[in-house]
């Protein structure tokens, strides 16, 4: 009896731990942190990253009616909240990376028009190369700004 009830704890733990990696993935999360955290926390670590992931999904909507103008103030929209530790790259026209640089290096770039919503960009945490539209950080915040030398 008691053989079973380890299998089926650890089969539990197993579970969380799968399900909260798949949602850190997905919500650009250390997969492998929330592997751990599922695995010995369950429950508690899904409820966590639900949490986190919802809070996100506020701000993104307030950043979002800031770009948009449905703000009652009239500044303009504050650079997106990244990853510090990531070190960025984009490709140019050229298709020549550029880089590493910080998030606060490639906003920047952004504000220079080097960097618009059609291009790649990628860190050392990414499979591959995405557009600002395809990353999370990115999504709401990059509009269709024309690239420099396509003027």
């Amino acid at each position: 009896m008691l053989i079973i009830n380890q299998k089926l704890v650890i089969l539990v733990s197993l579970f969380f731990a799968f399900i909260c990696a798949f949602f850190a993935r997905k919500s650009n999360r250390n997969p492998f942190i929330w592997f751990l955290s599922g695995f010995f926390f369950g429950i508690f670590s899904l409820l966590t990253l639900s949490l986190l992931n919802y809070t996100k999904n506020l701000s993104n909507r307030k950043r979002k009616n800031t770009i948009t103008g449905q703000s009652s103030n009239n500044k303009p929209p504050a650079p997106p909240t990244l990853s510090t530790h990531y070190l960025w790259y984009y490709l140019n026209p050229e298709d020549k990376a550029i880089g590493p640089m910080s998030s606060k290096k490639l906003f920047e770039e952004y504000e220079k028009g080097l960097v618009g919503n059609e291009t790649y960009l990628w860190h050392d945490e990414m499979e591959n190369w995405k557009k600002p539209t395809e990353i999370n950080e990115f999504k709401d915040f990059f509009t269709k700004k024309p690239l420099l030398s396509q003027e």
